[in-house]
């Protein structure tokens, strides 16, 4: 048989699917931000339509980008806030969202290298009905550092809130407040009450504003550990944080405890 009338036969027998022309569609993007994480709930279906296990499709992304990331249940959650304004170009095959976040982890590992966490003695006193979020740092060469934001829903524009904190039995030469996120820095005014160091009307928002304290003098009764130094303040009572945003949808199972939704959608 000649082998144009073997190429007509193979064709007749292939099935019509195969020459069927569809343009391929990935599923539009449904997530928001919470506090410093952004939250994909629909990631599994998306991985579904690629064809792709999520764990490896996550795996790509989380490499891209040089963000955390975990997956729970149908969806995904990032740990680093704005990552949400690039994700429809990462999956949908545009331009990835990589200078942003590698910026501010540029600008975060520079400020933060050769730090260890410790359990610094802090006062914060802060004109908000949400939680706020703060840690400590200790460089070498004595100088510490706070890391300080509201943990919340986050804003494209977050007005901030005004706070007072004081370091007892700790005083600086000099305090330096750093925007790892647009990567610029200012000297801050401060009192000095006895041993202790108080910065008043800092601008706190909903990503770490990190307060970097120079030349540092600690007093007799000044106490520190070495520790994570992640703290959480403002946090609703254990009897009634069953239901956070009270959408039905118990915490533990709420994929957005912060942000109203429904069953349907684990509460987002």
């Amino acid at each position: 048989m000649e082998y144009e009338k073997l190429l007509k036969k193979a064709r007749k027998e292939m099935p019509e699917s195969v020459f069927q022309k569809e343009r391929f569609e990935i599923p539009k993007i449904k997530g928001h931000i919470q506090g410093n994480r952004t939250i994909i709930v629909n990631f599994q279906q998306i991985a579904e339509v690629l064809g792709r296990k999520q764990e490896h499709l996550l795996k790509y992304i989380l490499k891209e980008l040089a963000v955390p990331g975990d997956i729970k249940k149908r969806a995904v959650i990032f740990g680093a806030k704005g990552f949400s304004r690039g994700r429809d170009h990462v999956i949908g095959g545009g331009h990835p969202f990589r200078e942003t976040v590698f910026k501010t982890v540029k600008n975060l590992c520079l400020t933060l290298e050769g730090v260890e966490a410790v359990l610094l003695p802090v006062e914060i006193d802060i004109d908000t009905d949400g939680t706020v979020a703060y840690c400590a740092f200790r460089y070498p060469n004595g100088d510490r550092m706070l890391a300080i934001w509201t943990d919340g829903i986050a804003q494209d524009e977050d007005p901030g809130v005004l706070a007072t904190i004081t370091f007892p039995g700790l005083t600086a030469e000099k305090i330096v407040a750093i925007d790892v996120l647009h990567g610029f820095e200012q000297e801050l005014v401060f009192e000095i009450d006895g041993d202790s160091t108080i910065i008043r009307d800092l601008l706190v928002k909903d990503f770490p504003i990190l307060i970097h304290l120079s030349d540092v003098t600690l007093g007799p009764d000044y106490e520190e550990t070495i520790g994570d130094g992640f703290h959480r303040i403002g946090e609703p009572d254990a009897s009634t944080a069953s239901d956070r945003d009270g959408d039905g949808v118990p915490d533990d199972e709420d994929l957005c405890p912060d942000w109203p939704g429904s069953s349907e959608t684990s509460g987002c």
